[in-house]
């Protein structure tokens, strides 16, 4: 056979996307086919990659069972292919966290998707991921039959979820993977590929990921397997860090297609070529200089430079009009000018040549997204997702579309991500507020809000759909913050709000928050008009619930009449309120008399706010309380009665020996804690006493439950009830005891994990480890690495000056110093680079 008439080599590519997405670009420059027959996705660890290749060659099948946590969603269909086998196999080995469950190596990245609701919260997933080996099972097991995200799952799921194990593959058990994958592949079918060796925010490189690149470079010599390492690569004068990753070079998972392509020729250059099919030296030529131009055309489009790069690519086609790179940036320059259509059919086109590529959907997404196909858009982006695409663009487009289709839970997921990413989209923040109204309870209301107000990104849009998802979940302290915001504003949403409302409870904060901006002068004369028209309408309702002779109806004019005396104390409102107040109370003693709980109880829940005012009503309802064994409203009642009240001898004996009935030791440990700033109304011997054994046996109690919770594993849970607990042990020294056990094994849990101290979701815990200690030497230094890590170098520059002013100054901390304050004067002036 002639030069001309070889057939194309054959390449497979095993790993991530670092290695599959440049081989599919490289195949029209290189004279070779790539082979994806029955390649199910993408793999990390060594044992992923043999199990890969173990599947393709028909060696093994896959369960049911744990596919959708191996196989890539858009290649379900790899079941029905064969794989002839190829020429040449490049295996990427870039991980040594090896995810097991039911014999089989699962994917992180698709687990962690499909699951996406348990590891949402990065407290219950730390938790899992500690527990979640064969030592701890019973732990983890008893761990997640207490959680409720776990109780909701299927039986399917939940027993996956018991069965899975992480495991850190050491040395040796990467040997011996990578000889099996070799006498599988053959020797001189098999090259080996590392991980980057590429430097964090801080200058260092990940120590773990430094030690597994040694050790696959190592293994490799010793079995005589080429092995490539781009870190020398990047190291060129030509390349550096920033040209080959993405995001200017901080992101340390990432190859930019420039840099991609590059390896890819040095992998032909020097291994392919020289051992399989000889070296073109023409054509590497013209893929250098193309190479060259597809940079300097990257570089224009991320300068605006529209017409440079349009001049650039319509110049090359006119050359080449069916050449793929040269389509595919056509289609950004079409994306670029709004033409979508355009765009989107040269990205078909493109993709017909060389299949799917990171590249070629974020192209394909940004068309379908222009031309609100919303369906197709979130399946493209889901598939990038899975591609561990992760990052702004591809999760905004993925929550739009989800809004689009009604599909408000995974909106909801989808916003909260895009919003760690930039916390300061405000179209961002409202929308996944409003998400939220679609659950069924409002845990992820109150997070969202909170950390909404806590961003200062917050928009009037904001705070009026805060507004109104606090009144459907009944939160009465967020609908007093979001109601007092817009009252300030004077905004005409609040005086709707507040004309079709019917919740009592919430009547009675609106009263209370428009009296304190009435007593500021924050109301202008307009404004106070329009309030004016709402009080007579709420003395309305209090008259026409007045003249039914009933509890219910009494309590809710009783309501209506204290809200419109509080903030319009005319005389004739005030002789009906007291006219309500007297005929309601004679109207709970009937009721009770009559042992007409139910009607005693409903009545009391329209008022419960205003009993706190109303000592001698609240030792009756409490009273009713106990006789039905309601200790928690007994407690709760009296409690909040007592903090306005606290020398009634009769309702601190309720709330103490109510106390000892609650299950809840969160909830003993605050209630003792507000007693204890009443303590000194606790003056009879007999309730002194109590009061004194109570806080004794709740704080044994709490500090029981804080070892518990360690010894499982659940060392922010216990950290939290730690820190609640400084307020009422007096013995604080065993406090700090735990405290120190608990860093302990914070820190011995990262090191066998091989964990990068600074990472974004382990910011809020060191905060909470300050809490407790804000002089602690390894919680600032926690802190101080996150923040770093997060580009917040100001508040880095602070835990290092308060850890170089605990613990003495230090080279390393003085380094640290310095570079937060380096990089400070560059954002000063403009200079954003690291």
């Amino acid at each position: 056979m002639k030069p001309s008439e070889r057939l194309p080599l054959t390449l497979t590519p095993v790993g991530s996307c670092r290695i599959v997405n440049p081989i599919k670009r490289a195949q029209p420059y290189f004279h070779f086919q790539a082979n994806f027959k029955r390649v199910y996705g993408f793999t990390h660890t060594s044992s992923e990659a043999l199990q890969q290749i173990r599947f393709m060659l028909g060696m093994t099948d896959i369960p049911e069972r744990v596919r959708p946590f191996i196989f890539r969603p858009a290649i379900r269909d790899t079941l029905s292919e064969q794989h002839t086998p190829s020429d040449v196999y490049i295996v990427e080995i870039s991980s040594q966290k090896k995810i097991m469950a039911y014999g089989c190596c699962l994917q992180i990245n698709y687990l962690t998707r499909y699951f996406s609701d348990f590891f949402s919260q990065p407290e219950r997933a730390r938790i899992y991921w500690s527990l979640a080996t064969p030592e701890q099972a019973q732990k983890r097991d008893a761990y997640l039959n207490e959680d409720p995200c776990f109780a909701g799952l299927s039986v399917d799921d939940k027993a996956l979820l018991k069965s899975l194990h992480v495991e850190q593959m050491d040395e040796h058990a990467i040997d011996a993977d990578m000889q099996e994958i070799v006498r599988i592949l053959g020797r001189d079918n098999v090259i080996f590929m590392t991980h980057i060796d590429a430097l964090t925010q801080t200058g260092n490189v990940i120590p773990s990921r430094s030690r597994l690149i040694h050790h696959v470079e190592n293994i490799a010599s010793r079995m005589g397997i080429p092995c490539i390492n781009p870190t020398h690569l990047m190291a060129t004068s030509t390349m550096g860090q920033k040209r080959a990753l993405e995001k200017n070079g901080d992101d340390l998972t990432h190859y930019t297609d420039f840099f991609g392509d590059t390896i890819v020729a040095a992998l032909f250059k020097t291994v392919i070529h020289g051992r399989i099919n000889p070296v073109d030296d023409t054509l590497q030529a013209k893929q250098d200089q193309m190479s060259l131009l597809v940079s300097d055309i990257h570089q224009w489009l991320a300068n605006d430079d529209i017409v440079a790069a349009s001049q650039a690519v319509f110049c090359a086609l006119r050359e080449q009009p069916h050449d793929p790179t040269w389509v595919q940036l056509r289609a950004v320059i079409f994306n670029r000018l709004g033409h979508y259509e355009q765009a989107y059919q040269d990205i078909v086109d493109v993709e017909t040549h060389i299949g799917m590529t990171d590249s070629t959907l974020r192209c394909r997404l940004k068309a379908l997204s222009g031309l609100k196909h919303w369906q197709d858009a979130l399946s493209t982006a889901e598939i990038m997702l899975s591609n561990e695409i992760d990052d702004e663009e591809v999760l905004t487009i993925a929550a739009q579309a989800s809004d689009a289709l009604g599909r408000f839970d995974v909106s909801w997921q989808y916003w909260k991500r895009v919003l760690q990413f930039n916390p300061s989209v405000h179209e961002g923040w409202v929308n996944c507020l409003r998400s939220t109204g679609y659950f069924a309870d409002d845990r992820a209301f109150v997070d969202t809000f909170y950390a909404g107000m806590a961003s200062r990104c917050v928009s009037v849009a904001f705070i009026e759909t805060g507004l109104s998802l606090a009144i459907a979940f009944h939160h009465e302290p967020i609908f007093t913050q979001a109601l007092t915001w817009l009252l300030q504003h004077q905004s005409d949403v609040a005086l709707t709000t507040l004309s079709d409302m019917t919740d009592t409870g919430l009547i009675i904060s609106a009263a209370s928050c428009i009296k304190n901006g009435s007593h500021h002068g924050a109301f202008s004369t307009a404004f106070k008009s329009q309030l004016h028209d709402l009080f007579v309408r709420w003395h309305a309702k209090a008259l026409e619930h007045h003249c039914v002779d009933d509890f219910v109806s009494l309590s809710t004019a009783l309501v209506y009449t204290y809200s419109a005396l509080t903030v319009y104390p005319h005389a004739g409102i005030s002789h009906v309120h007291h006219e309500v107040k007297s005929a309601w109370r004679q109207k709970l003693k009937a009721t009770c008399e009559d042992n007409d709980v139910d009607t005693m109880m409903a009545g009391a829940n329209i008022v419960w706010p205003l009993l706190e005012f109303d000592p001698v009503s609240t030792i009756t309802i409490a009273r009713v309380f106990v006789s039905r064994d309601a200790w928690k409203e007994a407690c709760r009642l009296s409690h909040m009665t007592l903090m306005r009240h606290p020398n009634i001898t009769s309702l601190q004996a309720i709330a103490l020996r109510s106390l000892r009935y609650i299950d809840d030791i969160h909830v003993q440990v605050d209630l003792i804690a507000d007693l204890m700033r009443i303590a000194h109304a606790f003056d009879t011997p007999s309730m002194n006493l109590l009061f004194e054994k109570e806080c004794k046996n709740v704080a044994t109690r709490a500090l029981k439950q804080v070892r518990q919770k360690r010894s499982e594993g659940r060392q922010d849970e216990a950290l939290s009830l730690l820190i609640k607990m400084k307020g009422i042990d007096p013995n604080i020294q065993r406090l700090v005891r735990e405290f120190k056990q608990i860093i302990k094994m914070c820190d011995d849990a990262m090191k066998d994990a091989g964990h990068v101290i600074a990472s974004y979701e382990n910011l809020a815990y060191a905060k909470k480890l300050l809490v407790f200690d804000n002089e602690n030497a390894y919680a600032l230094k926690y802190a101080a690495l996150n923040s770093m890590h997060l580009r917040e170098y100001e508040h880095a520059l602070d835990y290092w000056q308060r850890l170089e002013s605990v613990s003495g100054s230090t080279d390393a901390v003085s380094r640290q110093i310095h570079h937060c304050q380096s990089m400070l004067q560059k954002q000063g002036t403009g200079d954003h680079s690291t």
